[in-house]
């Protein structure tokens, strides 16, 4: 009766022990994963941005009266933004040594529409640009907006509806205050900054 009493008992220790052991190791798994995450992690925080300077062919307007009366000018609107942007990434070549086409999407929420549906209250734009796998693709001229800006935009209707700044991003004035919006060279020719500075109202009075 006593052996079976210390076989019965070394059978439970032993399945203690296993037991034990496992816990150990499922314990020791986790640390290593954790671990691991952490300096993924922490190596893509350390990791700096490289930037890329995209380039492209698009048309300076002469004036902000000729570009609000160009015929691709669909809307000119004052608006704010609502997000801080969604990227999106399409390779139209094989070649790894040519830049991807990127765009970063953001919603705006129209507050007053000088030239356009006036119906509409919300659209998305897409600038060219935007951050992907490590690699910052940036267009001269093309400003970096941010949740919360106000702007007025000048834009084409794509056939995705969305809607491009003109001038290949670039038409995008940020408010400057005093009620004063500005465009950059990139975007207006003219003759000085002068030329390139304005006020929603007085671009309602160039529509034609």
């Amino acid at each position: 009766m006593n052996k079976n009493n210390r076989h019965g008992d070394s059978l439970v220790n032993k399945k203690k022990a296993s037991i034990l052991m496992i816990a150990v190791l499922l314990l020791a798994v986790t640390i290593v994963l954790y671990l691991i995450s952490f300096y993924q992690v922490n190596t893509r925080k350390n990791t700096p941005m490289r930037t890329v300077q995209m380039s492209t062919m698009h048309p300076v307007y002469g004036s902000v009266e000729s570009m609000i009366n160009a015929k691709e000018t669909s809307l000119v609107a004052e608006a704010v933004v609502m997000d801080n942007g969604t990227v999106r990434s399409v390779r139209d070549v094989a070649d790894e040594n040519v830049p991807p086409d990127v765009h970063t999407d953001y919603v705006i929420e129209l507050t007053r529409v000088i030239k356009g549906d006036a119906r509409v209250k919300s659209a998305t734009i897409a600038l060219m640009g935007g951050a992907v796998n490590g690699t910052n693709y940036v267009l001269e001229g093309v400003p970096t907006l941010k949740k919360g800006d106000h702007i007025l935009v000048f834009a084409s209707r794509g056939r995705d509806s969305k809607y491009y700044p003109l001038s290949g991003g670039t038409a995008i004035a940020k408010y400057s205050g005093r009620g004063q919006y500005s465009l950059t060279k990139e975007t207006i020719a003219g003759n000085g900054d002068n030329d390139r500075s304005f006020t929603a109202d007085s671009l309602k009075s160039m529509v034609k």
